[in-house]
C-alpha cells in the first residue's frame, strides 16, 4: 500500500469546512471518489479510513458525516450499521414525487419489508415490466 500513499495525497484538496474532497476519478452514479490500487479500483473514502484510522469492520458502513460523498476526511467517516447510514442519509425521504414525476402516494408507493428507508414508485416499476416484457418478446422473435 505504501507506493500508492504520494499519489493518493496528491488527489484531494482541503475546503473551508475541513472536507478533503478528491480531485480524482467520481463514480458516475454513486458520486464516491475512486482510486487504482494495483489491480483494484477502491472507494477514496474507504481507503482513507483504513490508511489514516483503521479496518472497517465487514458488517459496518462508512458514513459521511459532512454528507459530501467525495470528501475523505477520516475524521468525517464513521463506520455504522447500513440501517443506520440508510436513517441518517440523504436518500429522498422528503420528495413528494419520483423521478419521473409520479407522485408518492400511498397507493403509488411501495417499500419493501427489507429496504424499509426505500421508497419505490408503482407506477414506474410497472411501465419498467412492460419494457422488458416488450423487449423480451422482440428479442425472441429475432432468434
Amino acid at each position: 500500500m505504501n507506493k500508492y500513499i504520494d499519489r493518493f495525497d496528491d488527489r484531494h484538496f482541503i475546503d473551508n469546512n475541513g472536507c478533503w474532497v478528491w480531485k480524482g476519478t467520481i463514480h458516475s452514479s454513486s458520486g464516491y471518489g475512486q482510486f487504482w490500487e494495483g489491480a483494484r479500483t477502491v472507494y477514496a473514502h474507504r481507503w482513507s479510513y483504513e490508511l489514516y484510522k483503521d479496518e472497517i469492520p465487514k458488517d459496518l458502513y462508512l458514513d459521511h458525516l459532512c454528507r459530501v460523498r467525495d470528501c475523505i476526511n477520516p475524521d468525517h467517516l464513521e463506520p455504522v450499521t447500513h440501517k443506520e447510514n440508510l436513517r441518517r442519509g440523504d436518500h429522498r425521504s422528503d420528495a413528494t414525487h419520483c423521478m419521473h414525476g409520479h407522485e408518492f402516494t400511498p397507493e403509488n408507493t411501495y417499500s419493501p419489508p427489507s429496504q424499509p428507508f426505500y421508497r419505490y414508485c408503482r407506477e414506474c416499476r410497472r411501465r419498467r415490466s412492460v419494457e422488458q416484457n416488450i423487449r423480451g418478446r422482440k428479442s425472441s422473435l429475432q432468434r
